[in-house]
């Protein structure tokens, strides 16, 4: 008896189907392939991009900020002298800092505090314990910073 070969059992029809099968899926499978490899680089290289775009302009935002702050602590530290305060009261320290609180929407307390431990601020709504110093706050600012 003679073997039939593989390529004898199977019909023209099967082979047909078998063959456009794989001129259609093959070339489908590398186009679709390639173009989900393309559209995810450019999708990760857009959202990198984008990121880097947030990023900078934040870090714009708050160097803005920051710089505002500085200027307006390099305002007052030239504008007061906090040896005159008395007893946490001085009628032109009050003005001044009450004038600074009410011109800086973003600024939420104005304060000043002396080196024998006075200390004003505005609003005047913001109250701190009667054994409040500001020379210690200070203190910890720094020590919290050498710190880091």
């Amino acid at each position: 008896m003679k073997k039939k070969g593989i390529h004898k059992s199977i019909s023209l029809k099967t082979r047909l189907i078998v063959s456009f099968l794989a001129v259609l899926l093959i070339p489908s499978i590398v186009i679709g392939t390639s173009a989900y490899i393309s559209s995810k680089n450019k999708i990760d290289s857009q959202l990198t991009d984008t990121t880097a775009e947030s990023v900078n302009l934040i870090n714009q935002t708050v160097d803005q900020f920051i710089r505002a702050q500085m200027e307006n602590i390099d305002y007052l530290s030239h504008s007061i002298n906090a040896g005159k305060i008395k007893d946490n009261d001085n009628k032109q320290i009050r003005n001044l800092l009450d004038t600074i609180q009410d011109s800086k929407t973003d600024v939420e307390q104005t304060y000043v505090g002396s080196e024998t431990g006075e200390f004003m601020n505005s609003p005047t709504s913001f109250k701190n314990p009667p054994d409040y110093d500001p020379r210690k706050r200070i203190i910890d600012i720094v020590d919290k910073m050498n710190k880091k």
